[in-house]
């Protein structure tokens, strides 16, 4: 769907077709933040659903970047999760920098990698190092697209999600609208359900939770 059909729904859907309650920038913005919202929530349940590989190599610290980009205009992406690390060609195991403080300092000879900062330290530390990392990556933004007629990138079948999503957080204020936002809050949450079940997994296997770290911590379900 292009912008500016996105943007009409959504007036629609606040019954603001024509009104100059709110400026199509804010519109945009919050359609744009609520757009990205739910590819997030579908990455946390299926990583793979969207996949990139990037090849950097070391720099003198042994450090390879911790953000990634692929493609210009509307049609770039940007990293949102790193899936895997691999030198020569063998996965390396994600790990902490308060499990390995002085590994780096040292040159431990551990096949390891972990987030410092804006960048990734890869053990051993060795500097002009190739690497290949895959990531899974989010859209543009609709507020940051070239203009109206540009595609505003959600998986298909399941636009209105971000649509009512955006009317009720444009509705989100005291009074009489108070019900059509709650009213569209449960619809959400019900296409949520369907879209999850739809590409939460591509397989017929059944789906299997994996958490390294805590899942409630950074908001999973």
């Amino acid at each position: 769907m292009i912008r500016s059909d996105a943007r009409n729904q959504i007036q629609q859907y606040a019954d603001a077709v024509g009104s100059l309650r709110w400026s199509n920038a804010h519109i945009d913005l919050v359609m744009g933040e609520r757009q990205l919202y739910w590819w997030r929530r579908l990455l946390d349940v299926n990583p793979e659903y969207t996949f990139q590989t990037s090849t950097p190599t070391t720099d003198a610290n042994g450090m390879i970047p911790l953000a990634y980009s692929s493609g210009s205009g509307d049609s770039a992406v940007n990293s949102y999760r790193i899936l895997g690390v691999l030198r020569d060609m063998i996965p390396l195991a994600e790990s902490k920098y308060s499990d390995f403080k002085t590994a780096a300092i040292f040159g431990a000879d551990l096949r390891m990698y972990y987030p410092i900062g804006t960048n990734i330290q890869i053990l051993p530390n060795r500097s002009g190092s190739p690497i290949t990392v895959t990531w899974n990556s989010l859209p543009v933004a609709a507020n940051l697209l070239t203009g109206d007629s540009s595609v505003v990138a959600f998986p298909a079948g399941f636009d209105t999600l971000y649509l009512m999503d955006t009317a009720s957080e444009l509705l989100a204020k005291a009074g009489s609208e108070k019900e059509a936002t709650m009213f569209y809050k449960s619809l959400v949450d019900d296409k949520r359900e369907a879209m999850f079940a739809t590409y939460g997994r591509m397989g017929t296997n059944g789906p299997t939770w994996r958490y390294s770290d805590d899942g409630p911590s950074w908001g999973s379900v």
